[in-house]
């Protein structure tokens, strides 16, 4: 909405200032998420896991669904600017780098359900920086564009019930798969998946 909103032929919000000010506020409510996250592992260990996962393997998940939404907010530039070849283009990168590190890291390094994060982080984390070094002549860096927070939170907070059942319904598979047959079975299937 904001991307296109024009009033007297001119642009209501800045498009690059609009593009900062979500960046600003997706690295600096993602590192506090993050370090919140992190510091929470051990009560998650407890409550959901069985088996003695490391510290690391959680730390190394959550910095990449850091960097996946960071990505993502990059791509959605050549979407939102009719671009669709450069959009397809770097979710084809995404998922194939996502698929040669996993592969690469389980095949030739045994490395288990840690080479399952490790991939996507790096997968993203490349991904994350190549798309924004694409899109920078959107990113301003000269000042912190906090003051358009307040409205880019009032628009989405409607859409939030509908973020989390999205995420519920994408995330209950593994949940029943991993209640009724154990988490060796989950491994097969998300690696599946």
């Amino acid at each position: 909405l904001f991307f296109f909103d024009k009033k007297n032929g001119k642009l209501i919000i800045d498009r690059k200032e609009l593009i900062s000010s979500i960046l600003q506020f997706r690295i600096f409510w993602g590192l506090i998420i993050l370090l919140i996250s992190t510091f929470f592992v051990p009560i998650l260990l407890n409550t959901f896991f069985s088996s003695n996962y490391g510290f690391e393997i959680f730390f190394i998940a959550f910095l990449s669904s850091f960097f996946i939404q960071t990505m993502y907010q990059s791509i959605e530039i050549f979407r939102l600017l009719l671009k669709p070849v450069q959009y397809m283009i770097f979710i084809i990168i995404h998922s194939a780098l996502i698929f040669f590190f996993v592969l690469f890291l389980i095949y030739f390094y045994d490395s288990g359900i840690k080479g399952i994060f490790l991939g996507t982080f790096l997968s993203s984390f490349i991904v994350c920086i190549i798309s924004w070094y694409s899109n920078r002549r959107f990113i301003l860096i000269k000042d912190i564009y906090y003051n358009l927070w307040p409205k880019l939170l009032m628009f989405g907070a409607p859409l939030m019930p509908t973020g989390v059942c999205l995420f519920l319904m994408s995330t209950a598979d593994r949940w029943f798969v991993r209640y009724y047959h154990g988490e060796i079975q989950l491994g097969i299937f998300a690696v599946g998946a």
